[in-house]
């Protein structure tokens, strides 16, 4: 009896499997790569699962969304931007990178170079 629910289940589990599909990611992009602080980056997203956005840092409204789409989300600083694909035996995952360029008229701290000690002039 044990034997015949073995060979049931075996022959069962992978057409489980099939019918269920694996996770997968077909498009992912954040646009445009290089922004100013407090501007709009649109993600893109194509995947099949059940689908997260994250971000590093964190950014407003990501989370749990449909498995394609598109968003556009505010940053400040360089942001990481992730999509993760998850289905029943499987799970994807990728990253695209935003660097945000300081805002116009901001001051960036500069030193003069400093002379090797010893010497003298």
């Amino acid at each position: 009896m044990r034997t015949q629910l073995f060979l049931a289940v075996r022959s069962i589990v992978p057409a489980l499997v099939l019918c269920v599909g694996c996770a997968s990611i077909e498009a992912f992009s954040a646009n445009p790569r290089t922004a100013c602080a407090g501007d709009a980056v649109t993600v893109k997203w194509a995947a099949t699962g059940d689908v997260t956005i994250g971000s590093e840092p964190a950014v407003a409204d990501i989370g749990p969304k449909a498995s394609a789409g598109s968003q556009r989300f505010i940053v400040d600083r360089d942001t990481r931007f992730t999509l993760k694909a998850s289905r029943l035996f499987s799970c994807e995952r990728t990253e695209a990178d935003v660097v945000v360029a300081p805002r116009r008229g901001s001051t960036v701290a500069w030193r003069p170079a400093r002379r090797p000690s010893g010497r003298s002039r």
